[in-house]
């Protein structure tokens, strides 16, 4: 024993006899490795070139980066877990054959060694072939034009061999310390130790009930893009609670159920499904529940980031519907040498100013009490604007008239106000509530927001009290018009447009569409890319989940199964009952994954308007995509990972 070559010899050969359960435990190592490898690699690559937006690239990518290495522990520790069980009665074989817990840790040892320094390698070299690809899926995402090259990035090899290293040494520190926790003795009878028949908890179904409700009610009742950002999170953690417990509570509720329904439950198909999955439901629901989360994650990963990239431009347009914006401070009048000067640039360098719009407006931050909005607070959750009327039909909106203390009301998130809205305490007539024309519907980005067209003279009136208030002057100027004339006259006027509306002190914002566009795709476009990183995590984790899954029961069932054919279960009535056991238990986390993400679909549409993304069809059509694809995904993995379920059972079935 004192013969380290031994256990050497012996971990190798655990490895290559066990290559069912560890081939996909090395694969998984190296997926990660090389996920983190690649990750590092590329921002390192961004950060190494003067292309721009290269720090809000790096930025993002280090967030991922770290994002990926929190995810990679946490799927090598639970794929570790499925291992370790599987092995139980070999480690119990090693004490019968005189191996004390020291030996069986010097063959954990060299069983980690090995697998950490197989995973690092293969995961590394994998990664720098497959970097390439990545890299230029980056770049045309974000549709750098920028020549870039490609490079290794050696920091990168270090960070992926030092990380994993760390991780991997956790995984030994973990293995002994449940050695050390565990009889050795009672490891080679642990695969004879059968589940009791689980108690119906029903207050924990009760309060699964409860928090599946709360944790839809918070994403479907949520008006406000923010209100959609600050509800999603909770609701997330409230789906995940009740996810588990409806899995493990309600699920031993609906099998007594269906127990007690003697018409279904005295049949061989239904009674071996049913009371199959009754007594192991204790430690199939935490799996189960696991792979619906994830499943669940998969989809709203996949559908959000391609709804994004695929409505970019629909989103740049609804941001910047003209190429030029600017705004000044105070009225028209005040900027009148400014708006001119502006007017002498275009027409010195040969452009030509189209489609011209200008208004005033002016606003407060507020929070809204009811359908009154107070000057001063302490939050700011509410955003009002308001615009006199003429502007508001110069900007393209309703032809109407109105009177004094009459308002054109538009309204964006929040509960409707009623006929009247009061602002400062003063209450006004809600004449008609209306749609905002384009270049007037943006709001703040956050909470809900008002657009109040008034008449010019209670707009004066409005505007004097609040700057007497608030000790400020309130006013701005908008002016959007797009370009004409040739590319030349046009880079010409917006090279120096900035320093000859500026030189007048009264410009508060400049904002080109042009210029926008490429900060605009290199974050929808990196959103995407990291979006891939995540859904490859994700699909990574489902998929271990399922095949470990797979053979975990298939051990377990194997005996079952053997002493059923011995009472006169036939071979096809056998299969009839696995197929059906095998499709209840792995489907039902699909069916809940997509129940899921529809009861999410309100909130997930109210969040991705922070994009400037309003188009709800696209969205449903990415959603019900991206469920269709990971549905066939899941099946093809469930054919896969049955096989191997089959491969176990099938030899305990006698032919009759």
């Amino acid at each position: 024993m004192k013969n380290k070559g031994f256990f050497l010899s012996l971990g190798w050969e655990n490895i290559r006899r066990n290559r069912v359960v560890y081939g996909p435990y090395l694969l998984a190592g190296a997926v990660c490795v090389g996920l983190v490898y690649m990750i590092s690699s590329i921002s390192q690559q961004i950060s190494a070139t003067n292309v721009r937006w290269a720090v809000y690239l790096e930025s993002v990518l280090n967030f991922c980066w770290w994002s990926c290495c929190f995810l990679t522990l946490l799927i090598l520790f639970y794929v570790n877990s499925f291992v370790m069980k599987q092995r139980k009665r070999e480690l119990g074989l090693y004490v019968v054959l005189g191996m004390e817990k020291r030996h069986i840790a010097a063959v954990l040892f060299w069983e980690v060694l090995i697998s950490g320094i197989s995973s690092i390698l293969c995961g590394i070299l994998g990664g720098i072939a497959v970097g390439q690809l990545m890299f230029r899926l980056l770049l045309f995402f974000t549709k750098l034009t920028q020549p870039i090259s490609f490079f290794a990035a050696p920091k990168a090899v270090v960070y992926a061999a030092v990380y994993f290293g760390a991780v991997y040494l956790l995984l030994f520190l973990y293995d002994l310390y449940v050695l050390a926790k565990t009889d050795p003795v009672s490891l080679l009878h642990a695969d004879d130790i059968g589940e009791r028949e689980p108690k119906t908890r029903h207050i924990l179904t009760f309060f699964g009930v409860v928090t599946l409700a709360l944790g839809y009610g918070l994403a479907f009742w949520a008006d406000a893009p923010s209100d959609a950002l600050l509800a999603f999170f909770p609701a997330v953690l409230l789906v995940i609670a009740a996810t588990f417990l409806l899995f493990t509570s309600g699920s031993i509720a609906l099998l007594k159920r269906l127990k007690k329904e003697k018409g279904f439950y005295y049949q061989p198909k239904n009674f071996i499904s049913v009371s199959g999955l009754l007594y192991r439901m204790k430690q199939n629901a935490v799996g189960l529940a696991s792979i619906c989360i994830l499943s669940t994650c998969v989809l709203v990963t996949l559908s959000t980031t391609l709804c994004i990239n695929i409505g970019e431009e629909s989103s740049l347009q609804e941001r910047y519907p003209q190429e030029i914006h600017l705004v000044f401070n105070g009225s028209a009048q005040k900027n009148e040498a400014a708006i001119k000067a502006v007017e002498q640039l275009a027409e010195s360098s040969g452009s030509v100013l189209e489609n011209s719009h200008s208004f005033s407006w002016a606003a407060i931050y507020s929070c809204r009490e009811g359908d009154s909005i107070p000057l001063e607070t302490e939050s700011a959750s509410t955003y009002l604007r308001i615009v006199p009327i003429d502007d508001f039909q110069a900007a393209g909106g309703v032809s109407t008239a109105l009177h004094s203390g009459e308002i054109l009301l538009y309204q964006d998130g929040g509960a409707p106000v009623g006929d009247t809205l009061t602002i400062d305490g003063e209450t006004l007539c809600v004449r008609e509530k209306v749609i905002a024309p384009k270049l007037l519907r943006g709001g703040n980005g956050m909470g809900e927001s008002f657009l109040a067209a008034v008449t010019q003279e209670d707009f004066s009136r409005l505007v004097s009290k609040w700057e007497t208030g608030l000790g400020e002057k309130l006013v701005r100027y908008d002016w959007y018009f797009d370009l004409g004339g040739e590319e030349t006259a046009q880079e010409k006027f917006l090279t120096n447009l900035p320093s000859v509306a500026d030189t007048y002190g009264t410009l508060r914002t400049y904002e080109s569409r042009e210029e926008a566009r490429g900060e605009f795709y290199a974050l929808n476009g990196s959103l995407l890319f990291i979006g891939i990183f995540f859904v490859l995590l994700f699909l990574l984790a489902t998929v271990l989940l399922l095949y470990y899954k797979q053979i975990t029961e298939g051990y377990d069932d194997r005996r079952r199964f053997r002493i059923l054919s011995e009472v006169g279960l036939s071979r096809m009535e056998s299969r009839a009952a696995i197929r059906r056991q095998t499709l209840l238990m792995f489907f039902l986390p699909l069916g809940a994954a997509v129940i899921h993400i529809a009861a999410a679909f309100r909130a997930l549409c109210g969040i991705l308007t922070l994009f400037q993304l309003y188009d709800t069809a696209l969205f449903l059509l990415c959603t019900t995509g991206s469920a269709v694809v990971f549905g066939l995904f899941y099946f093809v993995v469930y054919r896969l990972t049955a096989r191997a379920y089959l491969r176990i059972v099938q030899p305990s079935i006698r032919e009759k």
